[in-house]
């Protein structure tokens, strides 16, 4: 298994726009081989700030999956 870890940051309304971001990653996921699971937490101190933690079921799987998001 490996874990990816990304930290984004919200520019505006943080919680509102985190629902949304949330929900469309949560939506794209599941299709991408490999993937277990999905956390993500918002930062206590800077609330703009996100962390996504992400399962995969390889660390090839993590890096195609990247790679599918970014295109």
């Amino acid at each position: 298994m490996t874990l990816e870890v990304a930290t984004y940051r919200v520019k505006e309304d943080p919680e509102k726009h985190k629902e949304t971001i949330v929900t469309h990653v949560n939506h794209a996921l599941p299709s991408l081989p490999g993937f277990i699971n999905r956390q993500v937490y918002q930062s206590a101190d800077d609330p703009h700030l996100l962390i996504d933690v992400v399962q995969w079921t390889t660390h090839e799987n993590a890096l195609n999956a990247a790679a599918q998001v970014m295109h």
